[in-house]
């Protein structure tokens, strides 16, 4: 059997080659950061939710208006960029919505890669209604209203990669709850 040996380098050059390794390597590891946060809802804003698509970045929210009784009225507000250091608010676009005793999500949003924004929102107990923004959230669209059969819950939205538009409802029958969906190739 024959042993290796490796000659004796001066303890010196390596020593500094790791050291100088390391260094570099924590130099590097701090040039992936993140910034410092920054609020994009205010106080009150309920159910955030954010997508991007394109260069476009959205979040939309439900705000509130409670009524002592019980129950009360919803909108919808939004903030868009295509930086991320300048953004537009369009509050209470949609509303007022009704909803009684407990409040839910009235909502769902998806952003395709061209940045136009999609909304399904829950306007009544077996209505859904979906909406298109294609200037940032600026302004909306009505593209169709869909009625169910029974109490729909929870509307989903998502798009697929061809293009067509998925869209989801919980909706009750009897004591069952069931999950529905419809495909549109243009939201109408």
């Amino acid at each position: 059997m024959k042993i290796l040996r490796f000659p004796k380098l001066p303890r010196t050059p390596v020593l500094l080659s790791l050291l100088l390794v390391l260094l570099c390597a924590q130099a590097g590891a701090q040039s992936f950061y993140w910034e410092t946060p920054k609020v994009l809802v205010p106080d009150k804003a309920r159910f955030p939710v954010a997508d991007s698509g394109g260069d476009l970045v959205a979040v939309v929210w439900q705000e509130v208006e409670s009524r002592p009784e019980g129950g009360g009225r919803i909108y919808l507000s939004i903030q868009t960029s295509r930086d991320f250091r300048s953004w537009r608010r369009n509050d209470r676009f949609i509303g007022p919505l009704p909803y009684e005793e407990q409040e839910v999500q009235l909502y769902s949003m998806a952003v395709d890669g061209t940045g136009t924004i999609y909304l399904a929102v829950a306007a009544g107990a077996r209505q859904t209604e979906l909406y298109r923004s294609s200037d940032d959230g600026r302004s909306f669209t009505l593209l169709s209203t869909i009625e169910a059969g029974s109490a729909a819950l929870a509307p989903g939205i998502s798009l697929t990669d061809g293009g067509n538009i998925l869209l989801f409802v919980t909706q009750e029958q009897g004591n069952s709850l069931f999950i529905y969906y419809t495909v549109s190739t243009n939201g109408r």
